[in-house]
């Protein structure tokens, strides 16, 4: 392969960044919001991450922000996992 890194030294990396408990990827990624509604119609691929609006049903000119879109798709912890890597 072309991988710098063997196996081993990524999963070491993955693993001091990460806190892989399913409770913890709920907690970190914040799944408990209603943020599906925007990918389930025509996907997510190439909008703009931006906050997630919850529609109000019985008034639909109401929205609410609840957070952010598409928190899996964070970079913010790429420099933590670079020096764990060790690179």
């Amino acid at each position: 392969g072309t991988g710098v890194m063997s196996d081993e030294q990524i999963q070491e990396a993955v693993l001091a960044v990460f806190d892989l408990r399913p409770a913890a990827i709920i907690r970190d990624l914040d799944l408990l919001r209603p943020i599906y509604r925007t990918t389930s119609a025509y996907g997510h691929f190439g909008r703009p991450q931006g906050v997630n609006q919850l529609l109000d049903a019985d008034e639909p000119s109401r929205r609410t922000e609840v957070g952010p879109t598409f928190t899996w798709e964070s970079t913010d912890r790429a420099a933590d996992l670079r020096t764990a890597a060790g690179v």
